[in-house]
């Protein structure tokens, strides 16, 4: 690695953290990462090779920048982005500090007290946290009555007349008027404005913690916000009635400022800024209010990353050298950079065909891009309007994302780079949207749908594609299976068999430790019990293996699993078998963790190791260091950068991000609603430990199509193995019923026919030939994204005003 390298790849990921956000949200340009081939690296890659390397050659045959130095630049671009968009910073803020803002008008939010489920946010006490009504009256009764429980005779008296009423009257049932009494009344002692000190001869029989007495000690100082003296008051009924009431939720920071609206903190983000007058600065940004959320997730998302690393450095040796998977990033990068020695340009900007490719798509976009900026100027097309034909399939025009069939559109990139892969594979991806479709229509017929798009709540549509995954991941062990086991041996000390690279051994225990920082951040900080952290931190780094897999074995740059693992958690378990805190906090880390994938670190990290690998030569031992690396600064700068300019201008107006601000909540309420209907609440909110496996109710429905989805994997994946005519490959399950294969199913399907048709014609020979033309297409697609976010931001800061919108790749 070039020092110069080193250093331009650092300037060009910090580069990318800080300015996604800006071009996405601010000028609202086509995204600068957006997927898996983020023309914010590729194209300034291309910027570097078609434009700085020829200047730099009339300097001497060895000022260019070579083409290991490039792979260099490229791969620490890519190790940072995964966290300005989609990946992380696009919703971050919007999850973590719209709730607490919107709970004044969402009336069901309210009426089931969501928030008292919330870890950390809420210490007022909901109907699902008393364990046994008769009990808990019982109890109080008997303490006003002797006085025998001073701490309990004292909370009695600041009950209230009504509460009081209440626990006199009710004997073994109680009506909802008579529960809502006697809640009204412990939370009025919990919300006492002032009470003063609690003397020690109340509360010196109750069971305190060293916590617990400290906080007390602070009372008695006046120390304690009124927030944390609710918070102190509601513990000690927690201690005071250890079998009647189920304790608070532990945790700190799942929402801003644990859920209260400040004029610090929040509000700047809900308005219009900090101030109108000034420009904010990073200073301006309240930390000390933002750490608490920063370290439960920022600490959950970076160490599963770096979890994710780990996993690919051991896997490096088993995809690239045994399994030959083709990594297509990796290879239009390497077919870029080849260049004879003292050449001017790449070898392939010698080729005309490379040339026609990009020029033609740089002509169309640049005549669409005019059309968007000025109406008059002509549009050419690039949709295929099939609508008429939803007359003569009424059920499939039904289905979601059918108009990926009915009216598609056509993407150059994707057709360059289903032209590098096998054919079978980019026909595979294209029927999935088709098989798709049809099965939805045909379902239809029966009276029932296929979910594509409710993740949030499963369904049968991400259900399958949880199997698929699982199904994926158990392919991927059973290849490698005899590399896999002399890693896990190397790694705890035995015997390695069949001699894997000590470097697979020490990303086994970094692995390990990153994996375990992961669970503990959601343990400690989140409030999930262990088992639970586990389930979900290993299905997150899931998700980025298998979509990195999928990434260098289809070329499939724009992929979402489209399930979150808190959704299907809550399918295994049921509602039942997690309760309302769980539940939220599952959802909140699902949607933080993994809830839009396209710009998940898998692929990244994964291409990134191969180019460097391949094109560079430098092995994984020496480049996962300096990915690592990346991953950490780029996170903070992005997240920097990010914040201020939201605390300049207030969060940004993405519908997209805001309506999944709300999710969360709503299903929780939804769900309590039910468990309360059931007469579940109180039960499944007091479950902890092993006690989730023991009260687990699972939704029929998700085991049966999870199970379809992994069954389907398997199959094709054997009959891929065992049959060599078999046309179809595993990756059509994980994939289908998607919002990037909706887009870019027909480019795949194009893409597999001009392939198939040039082969058939020219035979090998003719493939080889036209490969500069994909190339083109490609290269054409970046360096177009590149200019017209240019164009918009010389506008912006022109103006002040936001530029016309042109979108290259999908939003």
């Amino acid at each position: 690695m070039s020092i110069r390298a080193v250093s331009l790849g650092f300037l060009l990921g910090l580069f990318v953290a800080g300015a996604t956000y800006f071009n996405d949200f601010v000028i609202t340009q086509t995204f600068l990462i957006g997927n898996h081939l983020p023309a914010s690296v590729f194209g300034v890659a291309l910027i570097l090779l078609l434009g700085v390397n020829p200047i730099l050659r009339l300097m001497g045959a060895k000022a260019p920048l070579r083409g290991g130095e490039l792979a260099v630049i490229v791969a620490l671009g890519l190790a940072v982005c995964a966290w300005p968009g989609s990946g992380l910073l696009r919703y971050f803020v919007h999850y973590v500090a719209l709730p607490s803002h919107m709970l004044s008008v969402r009336l069901a939010w309210q009426q089931h007290q969501v928030m008292s489920y919330t870890p950390g946010i809420s210490p007022l006490l909901a109907p699902g946290f008393v364990a046994d009504w008769p009990g808990l009256a019982l109890r109080l009764r008997s303490a006003a009555d002797d006085g025998d429980e001073p701490f309990l005779a004292h909370l009695t008296q600041h009950l209230g007349d009504p509460a009081r009423q209440a626990l006199q009257q009710a004997q073994t049932s109680f009506t909802p008027a008579q529960r809502k009494a006697i809640l009204g009344g412990l939370n009025q002692f919990i919300l006492a404005p002032d009470p003063g000190p609690i003397p020690p001869s109340i509360i010196g029989h109750l069971p305190l913690s060293e916590d617990l007495q400290d906080q007390l000690a602070r009372l008695d100082k006046g120390e304690l916000s009124p927030l944390d003296a609710q918070r102190l008051r509601r513990r000690l009924i927690d201690a005071a009635l250890p079998a009647l009431i189920t304790p608070m939720p532990q945790g700190h920071g799942v929402l801003l400022n644990d859920g209260v609206v400040d004029g610090r903190a929040i509000e700047p983000l809900i308005t219009s800024g900090i101030s109108a007058t000034r420009t904010a600065t990073p200073l301006d940004i309240p930390w000390d209010i933002w750490w608490p959320t920063l370290r439960l997730w920022g600490g959950a998302v970076l160490f599963t990353g770096l979890a994710v690393l780990c996993v690919l450095v051991i896997v490096h040796p088993q995809w690239s050298q045994r399994e030959v998977l083709p990594y297509p990033t990796v290879q239009f990068l390497d077919e870029m950079t080849r260049r004879r020695e003292g050449g001017f340009l790449p070898d392939i900007a010698g080729n005309r065909l490379f040339w026609y490719g990009l020029g033609g798509v740089a002509v169309l976009h640049l005549i669409n891009g005019l059309h968007a900026w000025f109406p008059d100027v002509p549009q050419i097309h690039r949709d295929l309007p099939f609508d008429p034909l939803r007359d003569l399939f009424p059920n499939a025009s039904k289905v979601n994302y059918s108009w990926g069939l009915f009216h598609p559109f056509i993407y150059p990139s994707v057709i360059g780079f289903g032209f590098f892969i096998n054919t079978r594979v980019s026909f595979s991806i294209g029927m999935a949207h088709v098989l798709w479709v049809a099965l939805g229509a045909w379902m239809l017929s029966f009276a029932t749908t296929l979910t594509g798009d409710k993740y949030m709540v499963g369904g049968n549509g991400p259900s399958l594609r949880f199997g698929a995954y699982v199904g994926m991941l158990l392919m991927i062990l059973y290849f490698g299976r005899r590399y896999y086991a002399g890693v896990l041996a190397g790694a705890v000390g035995l015997r390695r068999v069949g001699g894997p690279p000590r470097h697979a051994l020490w990303a086994a225990r970094c692995f390990a430790l990153f994996f375990a920082l992961a669970v503990y951040t959601l343990v400690r900080w989140g409030g999930l019990d262990p088992l639970l952290s586990l389930l979900m931190v290993a299905m997150v780094v899931m998700i980025g293996v298998v979509l990195a897999r999928i990434n260098v074995e289809t070329g499939l740059f724009y992929a979402q699993p489209d399930w979150l693992p808190g959704a299907i958690l809550a399918g295994f378990f049921g509602v039942q078998g997690l309760g309302p805190s769980s539940l939220i906090v599952l959802l909140m880390a699902s949607i933080i963790m993994a809830g839009d994938p396209r710009e998940g670190i898998g692929p990244y990290l994964a291409n990134g190791l191969r180019m460097t690998d391949r094109i560079a030569g430098i092995s994984a031992a020496r480049s996962a260091p300096w990915l690592g690396g990346m991953v950490v600064a780029g996170l903070a700068v992005a997240l920097v950068a990010t914040l201020t300019i939201q605390y300049n201008r207030g969060l940004s107006t993405d519908g997209w991000a805001q309506g999944q601000a709300t999710e969360t909540f709503n299903h929780a309420a939804t769900s309590i609603s039910k468990l309360a209907a059931y007469s579940e609440l109180s039960q499944a909110t007091g479950l902890s430990g092993l006690e989730h496996v023991s009260g687990a109710r699972p939704v029929t429905n998700t085991l049966i199509w999870a199970g379809v989805g992994l069954v389907l994997v398997l199959a094709l994946a054997v009959a891929r193995l065992r049959l060599p005519w078999w046309p179809l490959h595993p990756v059509l399950f994980l994939v289908m019923g998607t919002y990037p294969v909706a887009m870019f199913a027909v480019s795949f399907l194009l893409a597999a026919a001009i392939k198939g048709a040039v082969i058939r014609l020219g035979g090998e020979r003719s493939y080889v030939r036209a490969k500069p033309l994909m190339v083109g297409l490609i290269a054409g697609d970046v360096l177009l994204i590149i200019f017209w976010s240019m164009v918009g931001s010389v506008y912006y800061f022109a103006t002040n005003k936001p530029p016309a919108l042109y979108l290259i790749l999908p939003k």
